[in-house]
Parts: structure tokens; sequence; C-alpha cells
């Protein structure tokens, strides 16, 4: 008798809301493409197989799972949405979780209610169609918290045939055996192609279960005429087993072999779900079940085969069984298309075609005659196996092997060589190419990739191959994507390579352990906690697991507890894994965690307050050194700034918390905090200098009377020492800064200061006795005195003496100013010579090389009545070398006489704008390598014309003594400033003038130790008048020139100031 299944449906749950386009990417269409749109949106049809829901009835919480089945092939569907509505109306919309050819899964949690699934939304590349409840004729409800009224629950599965009928299949109906166990089984129990099901697949192994429909002991068939349907089906198989086992490649299983029940602890379809299942353990290529018909109408007669709906193969081999059959006289009912039967749909699910072989109706008189004789039960097996080797090809003759020196072969009984064929030989499968060798390794066959190990036998199982595994189905084909496999999930690439370790499939995250398995529940990976719910998807955010509420990490999904380090970021998380944030105290330590979990570490801004964190977190307290600047943090951990008594001592925070140290100017008043940050008070002594900080710190200005002694203290605070002028008056502070009165030894110097300390200064009558004290500085000077370069002298009371004083024997003449005169001095209308001490000569003198005569009275007497003490046998000479007897301004003075014009411009750009500054560097020269000033100033007016140069030398050159020009148009040496220039020259004076070493770096290109003291006089430059043959110039007339010139500029009198 024959069992069919109706329709199936159920549901599942998925988590994740309907995503919706984001906005501003909505576009408007226009009329036409709408309608073209809405019209091929038409074609989406309804193609719901079943809806699985895995259960009727599940606590609040927990998680529902819901199975889709749609349609037989699903390349152009890109997704399909589930509404799901609760009895007050409100709507959950589900994506699917995972998706494997056309089965799609759902899960999720919902609230306490009633559900049922209101809606299916299919999108595919044709755009999104909506299918109602009622669309699809399904009543799919489940119960969340409470049960699901009468009224509205779904439909039972009903186990006999209902012809046009359909039934809504829940978990909780009493033949729920009769669907799918679990949401891994609905995945794993999908349909794969029929590889073994062509006739070019002849001579190959082939596996035939042979079902013998009922049986004797609990699940009995059709009975009449004196035939009962469970011992004659098994009759029938033995003999058509019997006959099949002849032949070369098959292997024949039958699901029983006796009255017995295989199964008895099922009902009537779990039965046949479970022949079916055991058919796969065998790896069926083909499921026959054996049947005998019955109608109510004994006019019902004849022979029907059906097979899988849709399949061609399975369609020729049913017809290839009938046609066998109706060759016995039966009459042909034709092969029939039908998945509604359970042997049918579930052989197709495992992977082989199932057919369901209708021998003739029990319930008609004549073809119950085909039951009732052993003759004509053996034919019926025989017309079976018929049909069967006559679809497949099957031959008796096994063939051998050939080695050809290079390639196995195998020739078959008739003498032709198995070509682009399966072929299995003595139970092992290989595969002939199509030069008829025998493959090996890796080979896609028919779009199918399959292993073949050294050997050429096809591999089935796990292999492991270059260090990589992979799995072959029983068929050998290599699996890819999701594969239950001995009770426990794998995922394999879509190289076939099995995956492990963290996998990212679809939207889902997974693990896969060492050796491939999904983890579910919670897995330590890298000594860190995670939860897989039972579809291995990683879980993340705040989850509800076992009744405890947990909180793994948003993005990772990692059960975090205690402190965490990741990408660079410290987290602290408690023992549920909650993320904590703000201030948190942990192990006695004060910690702040940003918004975003992460520990701060380093300067923190929080509430308006500052705080440290040091480089493990800890807020810090107390002072801190946080680069080279202290902070002082209260026991809070907040910065603390502007004035604070700490201990003893009182400190200055800035207002970035910085503690300040020196000198610091706060609200208008200046306070000297030492290097540790402490203010001080008293006398402090900073840099050198002293400075008084009263009681509050402020530094002091101005008088202090401290102790019994008077301070100042000028506007920077430091106190004053030494002579100071304070308002209109000078005081005198000693080294401790006390001011002085009375009478004051200072600089060997007295001066007088009066009460209040007050510098006196010209005649003051002091203790009844009257004392000249210096106008300008208060100073009491006796006897000689020099100052500022002059010299000076007193009477004992210390009244300067002006005008002719004669001291010690000896006359001097002190100017209007009191100060000592020397050298050549008119007074009155005489002239008058002081020598270098300031005593007047008399009688005769040689000055500059010339005999003067002067009177006893000093006067210069010009008609001496006698003659100098100068033998005339002896030649008194010019020395180059020594003392200068000009001054700066006898030269300026001797230059402007001359009336020309001063190079200002040309001369500015090398140092010396005015005459001034040009002889002031000559003079400065001079003195440093002890040349004679007016030697060398004359020489270089000879040689530049009186700097107007002219000849082959140009002024831009700064060469004041042509040095180098030779003559012509030769120019000579270039300097680089005017003080270069000029202290060539007095070197290159010097070179001749003595053997002295310089005091200056050489500058002078001419120098030569060859040269050294060969002209120490004037008069030797002239190298005519040089004994040893050399000199500065060949003119004889050169020295006279200037000899001449000295005695006019020494002629010049300079300012008596």
């Amino acid at each position: 008798m024959k069992k069919k299944l109706a329709k199936w449906a159920v549901t599942m749950l998925a988590g994740a809301m309907l995503a919706l386009p984001a906005t501003g990417n909505t576009v408007s269409a226009s009329g036409e493409a709408k309608s073209q749109v809405q019209e091929e949106t038409k074609k989406i049809e309804n193609e719901l197989n079943y809806i699985y829901i895995d259960e009727a009835e599940l606590d609040v919480g927990a998680v529902q799972s819901i199975v889709l089945s749609w349609g037989e092939r699903t390349s152009d569907i890109r997704s399909i949405d589930l509404v799901v509505e609760n009895e007050d109306g409100s709507r959950t919309v589900l994506n699917s979780q995972k998706r494997v050819d056309n089965l799609f899964l759902y899960e999720n949690s919902f609230e306490q209610g009633a559900y049922h699934v209101a809606e299916l939304s299919v999108t595919t590349d044709l755009g999104t169609k909506t299918f109602t409840a009622e669309d699809l004729e399904i009543n799919a409800y489940f119960g969340v918290g409470e049960k699901v009224n009468d009224s509205v629950k779904s439909d039972y599965i009903e186990m006999e045939s209902q012809s046009g009928e359909e039934a809504v299949v829940t978990i909780e109906t009493a033949n729920a055996a009769t669907v799918e166990k679990n949401v891994a089984d609905a995945l794993s129990e999908q349909a794969v192609p029929f590889d073994k099901n062509k006739k070019e697949r002849s001579n190959s192994n082939l596996v035939i279960v042979l079902d013998p429909g009922h049986d004797a002991s609990k699940h009995s068939g059709a009975t009449a005429n004196g035939v009962r349907e469970e011992v004659v089906t098994l009759k029938i198989a033995e003999y058509c087993k019997e006959v099949l086992e002849q032949y070369s490649g098959v292997s024949v299983y039958m699901t029983r072999t006796d009255g017995n029940c295989p199964y008895p602890d099922t009902n009537s379809i779990d039965d046949i779900l479970k022949r079916v299942e055991w058919a796969k353990t065998k790896d069926a290529d083909v499921f026959i079940s054996f049947h005998i018909n019955s109608s109510v109408s004994g006019a019902a007669q004849g022979a029907e085969v059906y097979y899988p709906q849709g399949e061609e193969n399975a369609q020729e081999l049913a017809k290839d069984i009938v046609g066998e059959l109706a060759k016995l006289g039966l009459k042909n009912r034709g092969d029939k298309g039908d998945d509604s039967y359970a042997v049918i749909r579930h052989s197709k699910r495992n992977g082989f075609p199932g057919l369901i072989i209708e021998h003739a109706f029990v319930s008609n008189v004549s073809d119950a005659k085909w039951f009732q004789t052993e003759e004509n039960l053996k034919k019926l097996g025989e017309a079976d196996a018929a049909g069967i080797i006559k679809y497949y090809g099957l031959t008796k003759d096994k063939g051998k092997w050939e080695f050809t020196g290079e390639h196995w072969k195998w020739k078959e009984g008739n003498g032709k060589y198995a070509t682009s064929t399966w072929k299995s030989i003595d139970g092992v499968w290989y595969y002939f190419d199509t030069n008829s060798n025998m493959t090996t390794g890796w080979q896609q066959i028919g779009g199918i990739w399959y292993y073949m190990n050294s050997s050429g036998a096809m591999t089935t199982g796990w292999q492991q191959v270059g260090g990589t595994w992979y799995y072959m189905n029983s068929s050998g084909a290599m699996k890819t994507g999701w594969q239950l496999i001995g009770g426990t999930w794998y995922y394999m690439n879509g190289s076939g390579a099995m995956q492990t370790g963290w996998q990212t499939i679809g939207n889902q995250t997974y693990y896969l352990n060492e050796s491939g398995a999904m983890a579910t529940g919670w897995k330590l990976v890298e000594n860190v906690w995670y939860y897989f719910n039972g579809s291995g998807y990683l879980l993340k955010g705040e989850q509800t697991i076992a009744g405890t509420k947990w909180y793994l990490d948003e993005n990772t999904g990692a059960l975090y507890t205690g402190w965490h380090y990741t990408a660079g970021k410290w987290y602290h998380h408690t023992n549920e894994g909650l993320k904590q944030t703000g201030w948190q105290f942990i192990d006695g330590t004060w910690y702040y965690m940003n918004a975003d979990g992460v520990m701060t570490t380093g300067w923190q801004q929080i509430g308006g307050m500052w705080y440290y964190m040091d480089g493990s977190g800890a807020m810090q307290t107390g002072w801190q050194l946080i680069g080279r600047t202290w902070y002082y943090m209260d026991g809070s951990g907040a910065m603390q700034t502007g004035w604070r008594l700490l201990g003893n001592h009182w400190y200055y925070m800035n207002g970035s918390g910085a503690m300040l140290t020196g000198w610091q100017l706060i609200s208008g008043t200046w306070y000297y905090m030492d290097e540790s940050g402490v203010m001080t008070t008293g006398w402090q002594q900073i840099g050198g200098t002293w400075y008084y900080m009263d009681g509050s710190g402020a530094m002091q200005t101005g008088w202090k009377l401290l102790g019994n002694h008077w301070y100042y203290m000028n506007g920077s605070g430091a106190m004053l020492t030494g002579f100071q002028a304070i308002g209109n008056e000078k005081f005198y502070f000693n080294a401790s800064g006390e001011m002085q009165t009375g009478w004051q030894f200072i600089d060997n110097v007295w001066y007088y200061f009066n009460t209040s300390g007050y510098l006196l200064k010209g005649e003051q009558t002091i203790g009844g006795q009257k004392w000249y004290l210096d106008a300008n500085t208060g100073a009491l000077y006796t006897g000689w005195h020099f100052t500022d370069g002059k010299w000076y002298y007193h009477t004992s009371e210390g009244l300067k003496q002006i005008g002719w004083q004669k001291i010690g024997g000896t006359w001097y003449y002190m100017n209007g100013s009191g100060a000592m005169q020397t050298g050549w001095q008119t007074i009155g209308n005489q002239k008058y010579y002081f020598d270098g001490s300031g005593a007047m000569v008399t009688g005769w003198q040689l000055i500059d090389n010339v005999w003067y005569y002067f009177e006893n009275s000093g006067e210069l007497n010009n008609q001496p009545s006698s003659k100098p003490p100068v033998n005339d046998a002896i030649k008194v000479y010019y020395e180059i070398a020594g003392d200068s007897s000009v001054t700066v301004e006898q030269m300026v003075n001797y230059y402007k006489k001359s009336g020309k014009p001063y190079p200002a411009e040309a001369l500015k750009a090398g140092g010396a704008a005015t005459i001034e500054e040009f002889c002031q560097i000559y003079y400065e020269e001079c003195e440093t390598e002890g040349i004679k000033a007016e030697v060398a100033f004359i020489q270089s007016m000879i040689e530049t014309g009186f700097l107007q140069f002219g000849g082959s030398v140009k002024i831009e050159q700064f060469n004041f003594a042509g040095l180098g020009a030779t003559g012509n148009g030769v120019s000579g040496n270039s300097f680089e400033n005017v003080r270069m220039g000029i202290r060539a020259h007095v070197q290159h004076l010097k070179c001749y003038a003595n053997t002295e070493p310089l005091k200056n770096e050489c500058v002078d290109p001419r120098w030569g130790a060859w040269l050294r003291g060969k002209a120490p006089y004037v008069e030797w430059l002239s190298i005519p008048n040089n004994p040893n043959g050399t000199g500065w110039a060949g003119d004889a007339d050169y020295a006279a020139k200037i000899l001449k010139g000295i005695q006019d500029m020494k002629k010049i009198e300079v300012s008596m100031n």
C-alpha cells in the first residue's frame, strides 16, 4: 500500500532585523520603469517546498529555529525574508542566518505570545515579491511561553494519501518523526545530484537497495484474495536480488530479509525514513521499494512505477521496469513522477532516487494470481531485475586490468576499454579518462571534484592531500561549504579545503577547532572565552545564556574579565564580561575608563577637573614629576592650582597645575620659589644677588629697615651695594647691603655720609672742621690723584689745585679743571714743555729728535746763546718701533689740514665711515704691534695721496701702503676691510723694524723672515739709504718725506680738555 506524505511547512527565527536602505539612496522610477519591474516581479512564482518550525512551544528567551525550503534551483535567489506576526499584530522581520542551496535558516528569540508566519519576501534579480500566508496556503503557528490556541494550531501530517491536499507540519504532532529532527538535519539532508543515475555509468560499481514494503510484525500491508503484501514483497525482492548479483559491479542490499520490522519502535512513516537513511549508509545509488496495489474498486489493475518528479534518469529507470512487467502480460499503468511519497521525497533528500514499484492490484482477481504462485513471484522479481539491468546496461563479464607501460587501463569483457567513465572493480571505484587511462590525484568529473589515490582508487571520507584535509562523500564527491559529518559541522572553502580557526562565513563568525569541528557553546580560544550558539554563530554584545546575562565584546565576541589588552589599549571587565567605563576602584587603585571603556593614561580632564594616570592607568595623588614638571594631586587625585600650603610650606601651581620655581609674578607681586618649589621668605641669595621676601613671601623693593640697618632693594628687588643714586641723593651700601653713615674709606678714598646716608660734596663743615669734598664725586682727595686718565693734586683738606704748582721742588701746571699737563703748553704768551711726568723742563731738551732750549723759568728760548750738546759726527735716526708720540686727534687734524675730502662712502663699506674712525684704527693697530702711529699714518698718506688713491691701487682694495703694487699697472693686494688693510700695513712695518713676534694673526701677504729687522729706522725705508740693500721704496727722498710729515703733524696743537 502506498504511503503519501503531504507537502510540508515549518518555521524558525532569525535575530537580524530587516536591513533598510540608506537615506538618500531611494530612486523614484518612472511609470514605464515601474511597470517593467512589476511585470518582471510577476515572474517570481510560489516555489515553497516547506517551512520547518523547530519548536511548537518554547520558553521566553529561548531561540526558535526555522528552516525554509524554496524551489529546486536557487542560484537566482538573492534573499528570502520571513515576517513573523504576534497575536497583537506586531511583526518581526527575519533575515536568513545561514543558507545552503535551497535551504534558508532563521533564528531569533521572542517575547511571550502566539506567533505565526505571516509573509515571505523573495528577492531575485527581477525584484522583490511578497507572498502572504494565504498565498502560500500555510498555517504555521508556534507559542512562546504559552500554548497556541487549538483554533489556530498548525495542521497535522496526514499519513495516508491526500490527493490535492496539503498539510502544514509542526514538531508537536504525534508524527513528528516524519520531519527533520532538527535544524542540522534540515540543512544536511539537502538533495544532491544523482551522479550515478546515468546509463553511461554502465558496469561501474552500482549499489542498489531493495526495500520489501511493510513487514509482518508491525506495519502490515494490503490483504486480499489470500495474498498478504508484506509476504509477497519480500519474495519478489529476493528473486530480484538473486538475478542482479550475477552481474558485474553490482552490490545489492535489502532493508529487511525476514518478516520482522527492522525498526519496531517506529510508526509507518518513521519506518520508511529509517530504511532510507540506512540505505544512505550503504552509499546507495538507487532505492527501490516493492509494493502491491489495492483499490476499493475491483476493476483497477496493472503495474505502475513512481519516481521523483523532474528527474529524467529516474523516470527512464521507472519506464524500463514497468516495461518489463508489462511484457509478462500485466497492464502498463505507466511511470509516474510524484514527490508526495515519503520514500521518494526522503530518498531524494539523501542524494539518490527512490522508486516505488506497484506490481499489480491485489484487489483485482486477475492481478492477484501473480502473487499466488512461487513461479509468478519469481517472474515478477526477474522482470524488476531485467528493467534495472536494461537501464544500467549491466553485464556479467568483469573484464581485466592491462598496463600499457605508462598507464593502467580496464578492458571490459566485451573487449572495449572503459573510457570517460566510472568503474567499480572488486568493490573499488576508478575513473578512466578520454584516453581510457586510469586517473590518479584530483579529477574534475561532471563539474565535481574527486580524489584518486596513487593506486587510482576513488577516495571517500576524510582525506589529507598535500597537508590539507578534504571530505569526499560516499560517492567520492569533494564537498564544499557546510558539512555535517558524524554529527559534527565542518566548513570547506571553495577549493574544498577544510577550514580551521576563525572564519567569517556569510554574515556570521565561526570557530573551527584544529580538527575542523565547528565550535558551539563556550569555547576557550587562545586563553579567551567565546560563546557560539547551537548554529555555531559567535555571539557578541549582551547575551542571556542559560539564564545568566553575559557581556561579550561588541566587536570580537570575547568574554573578557578583569583586565584585557587589545589593539594597544587596556579595558576592564566585570566577571560577567561587562566593559567598565568611568571611575573604577580596582584592587585598591583608582582608574578611569573613557566612554569606549579604554583605560586612560596621562592627563585626563574629568568633570572639569584634571587628573593624571600613570603608564599603568593608576590615578596619581600627591607630588608627581611628569616630564620635567612637578604637579600636586590631592587625595581625590584632582590636580591642584594656585597657592597650596603643604606641610609647613607654601607652593604655587599655575593654571596648568605646574609647580612653579624661581621668580614668579603672581597677582602683581613677585615671589621666589626654591628649586623644590617652596616659597621663600627672608633674605635669599639668587644668582649671586640678595633679595628680601617678607613673611608672605612677597619680594620687597625700596627702603627697608631690617634690624638696626637700612637696606635698599631696587625695582627688581635686588639688594643694592656700593654707591647708589637714589632720588636726588647718593648713598653707599657695604657688601652686606647696609647703608653707611659718617666717614667711609672706600677704594682708598675717604667719603662722608650724613646720618640719613647722603653723600656730602663740596665744602663741608664736619665736626667743626672745614673739608673740601669733590664737587662731583664727594671724594676727599689729598696729594696726587689719578682719575679718568688724568693726574690731579689736592691739599690735605681735599682742595684741588690749579695753575702753577711747585711740588717736591718741581714745577707742574694744572689746567682749569686741575688736570696736570704734559708736552707742549702755551701759558700766557710763553711756550713751555712738560715731560711725561708733568715736570716742567729747563735747559737744552731733545724733543722728537729736535733740540730746544728752555730758560730756568721754563720759557722756550728760540735764540739761545749756547748750542745743544750734540756731536756733529753722531747721526740720530727715527726708530719705527716704539711708543707713539702723536695722538689720534693730531692725526685727524693733520688730515683735515691737507684739505682733502675724506672718502666716507668708499671706506664706510670697510668699517671706517669717518676720518676719526680711520685714525683710531691706525692708532689701535700700531699700539698692538708696538709701531709708532706717526710713522705708519704719514706713510699711508704718502702712499695713497691722502686717501685719494688714483694709481694702480684702488680704494676698494683697502690697501693703504701699496702692498704688492710693484708697478706696470699691478694693483697689488686686496683686503676684506679697512682694519685688515691697516693691520697688514702695520705688520709689514714691524717685519722691517724688528724681530719681535706678531701679536695678531699675520695678514701681511708680503711678510718674509728674510726682511726681519732690515729697516729699523724711517731713514732706512729708502732703499738707497739702507746698508742692507733693501727697503720699502726706491726713492732716495722717501724717508725724508715721511720725517717731514711727522714733524708737521707733531706741531699741531691739541685741545686742553
